[in-house]
């Protein structure tokens, strides 16, 4: 079963680890200020859609994701990946406001 996550579901919580293994969907402003996030599990084979909604300066992951571990699933690996969006690097995957990749503090593949 796809899971959604909808804009401002994480919000300014103090959350520290969140696991979506069906997350499809990230809305803008899903992590917005989560700056207690240390692990984030994104494992859905296929492709996500995130969505930002620059007018207002909403992206999916606006926090200090370079404190944050990240776990992918390996169809979105930077060299073999097949879904969208593909990680650019080893610790970087998605983007920020200016359309450049977000770093992770690291990217696990499964």
């Amino acid at each position: 079963m796809a899971e959604n996550v909808y804009t401002f579901a994480f919000s300014g919580s103090a959350v520290q680890s969140v696991s979506l293994p069906n997350a499809h969907y990230i809305d803008y402003g899903a992590f917005d200020k989560c700056e207690q996030l240390t692990s984030l599990t994104l494992t859905a084979e296929g492709d996500i859609t995130l969505i930002s909604y620059p007018m207002m300066g909403y992206y999916p992951f606006n926090f200090n994701t370079s404190a944050c571990d990240l776990v992918l699933n390996a169809d979105k690996h930077y060299e073999s990946g097949t879904a969208s969006p593909k990680a650019a690097s080893e610790n970087q995957w998605a983007t920020d406001k200016s359309n450049s990749p977000l770093t992770w503090k690291s990217i696990t593949f499964e």
